[in-house]
Formats: C-alpha cells, structure tokens, sequence
C-alpha cells in the first residue's frame, strides 16, 4: 500500500538501500498530515534533504507564510538531564551523603517519568500539581521497596524541588528563539508540565523572546487536546494556517495538526545541539537575524 502523501516524500534510501538517520519531519495541516503523524514516518538522507520537502509543503500556492511558532519544552528546548548529577544536587540539598546504591538510583531517575503509565497511563499529573508529587513519591517509594533502597523523606522531597533543575537548555534553543523574535515572529511554548516552570524561561534566556507560554497544569488540557492549542493561537492572536507547531512527540504534539497547523516533528538526538536550525529554514530566518 502506498503511504500517505507526504510520507513518501521523506522517506530517502541512502545507497545502500537503507533509511537513513531520522531528520524533522513536517506535518502539514490536512487529514494526510494527521495519517503522516499516526505512520511515524519521516526520515531522510540528509538534512539539507530533509529541508528541501518540508519547505515544498511551505511554498505551495495555497499554504499561509509562517508569522508564529509554537514550541514544545522538553525534550525540545531542554534535554533530559543527568540522573546523576539529580540526585547529587538533591542529597546535597538534603545534607545527606550519596545512598550506596547511587548508580542504580540514578539510573532509575533518568527515566523516572518512563515508568509513571502504571500509576499514571494517562499523563494527568501534567493537570495537577498534587497528582504530580503523589505519583512522583509512589513511583520513588514502589523502586526503593523493589531494589531495597533506603531514602530518606528528606531526600525524596530535595529530588522533588530539583526535579526541573536537571532539564539543560540545548544549545540551540535560546539563539532560536532570539533570531525569530528579532525577525518579528510570534513564540510561544505549549508545554504537558504538572509543576510551574515560568522561572526556568527566565533562568534558560527564553523569556525575552516569548510572547505566550501555555502549561497544561494552569490550562486544565494537555497535548494532544485541541484546546491548549487554541489558547497559544489566542494567546499570540495568530491563525493557525500562519502557525507552526515544533515537538518531538508525534502522540502530543502533532495533535496541533488537528487545529489546523503545522508541525514539525523533531527527531531524538544524543547530543547538546537539537537541530533548531531546521526552524529558521522552515519559517525564512536568518540565525543572524
């Protein structure tokens, strides 16, 4: 069966015959665009390539130029972190030596949010502040019971309060954010987030550059519900056929594409870069500008 428009576009053999490395994949606002997200298609041989079939998407006759930008945040604008270096920062808050069994704590933290579908399959503790700390403590309580870790009350509430501080900005993120705010183009972030991080834009450099943040715990709805993404459309007063949506989720993000706009698909990477020139590229932005 042939793929949807739009997929075959971006799937480029290398000589070899094989996929090559994932590159950002552009959705655009149609019916085809949402089968697109569902496929999880989009890779190419480079990304200059990659570049090339998105801004045919963004040329075509009838497709709106781009006057705004929505970002998702983690994973996005900021990494994962170090399991490591939480858990530090977290004893040291405590007064506390490292526990014995610190690799494996680590280890467990770099991924802690991974293990929450059991208590929590729906994400809900991105609508609720107390939700989020009681699946934080009853993820943290059912490992240190399974591997027999001792943690003190005194450590887990540290772990808690830092839990934002581990997120790094990429690289990128803040030149990406200035250049397309300087070019006058409308920025916000939409972000599923149980806890309030409107100090990390400021911390991070974003914050000059934003004209709306939108979080799912002070909206009441998380991605990939049409509604929060209708409140950063309100919130930066732009259409969504002038919108572009960036995320690296195709479950949560690309339900921005059910509203009408955009977006493009990040693909994972392991290093401090993320790749956001591919924004500037999309939207005609020079990174000097």
């Amino acid at each position: 069966m042939d793929p949807p428009s739009g997929v075959a576009d971006v799937m480029m053999p290398d000589r070899r015959g094989r996929s090559g490395v994932a590159e950002p994949q552009l959705l655009p606002s149609t019916a085809e665009g949402v089968a697109t997200a569902l496929c999880l298609a989009g890779r190419a041989r480079s990304e200059r390539a990659a570049a090339r079939v998105a801004r045919r998407h963004l040329e075509g006759p009838s497709v709106e130029p781009i006057t705004a930008v929505i970002f998702d945040f983690h994973m996005t604008l900021v990494d994962g972190g170090d399991g490591g270096a939480w858990l530090a920062q977290g004893a040291e808050q405590a007064g506390e030596r490292l526990p014995p069994d610190a690799p494996a704590i680590a280890e467990f933290l770099a991924d802690v949010w991974g293990h929450a579908v059991h208590f929590d399959p729906d994400g809900r503790r991105d609508l609720y502040p107390e939700l989020h700390r009681e699946v934080f403590d009853e993820l943290v309580a059912e490992a240190a019971e399974d591997h027999g870790w001792q943690l003190s009350d005194a450590l887990v509430d540290a772990l808690y309060s830092t839990v934002a501080d581990q997120w790094r900005p990429y690289l990128d993120a803040e030149p990406t954010l200035a250049a397309l705010a300087a070019a006058g183009v409308k920025v916000a972030v939409v972000s599923n987030v149980g806890i309030d991080i409107t100090d990390l834009f400021e911390l991070h450099g974003f914050a000059p550059h934003l004209d709306a943040i939108v979080l799912s715990c002070r909206e009441g709805a998380l991605k990939p519900d049409p509604r929060i993404f209708s409140a950063a459309l309100q919130q930066l007063g732009a259409a969504p056929g002038e919108t572009l949506m960036v995320g690296d989720s195709p479950s949560a993000d690309a339900g921005a594409v059910g509203v009408g706009i955009r977006t493009l698909l990040l693909p994972p990477v392991s290093g401090r870069v993320r790749g956001l020139d591919a924004v500037l590229r999309l939207v005609g932005v020079s990174a000097e500008a």
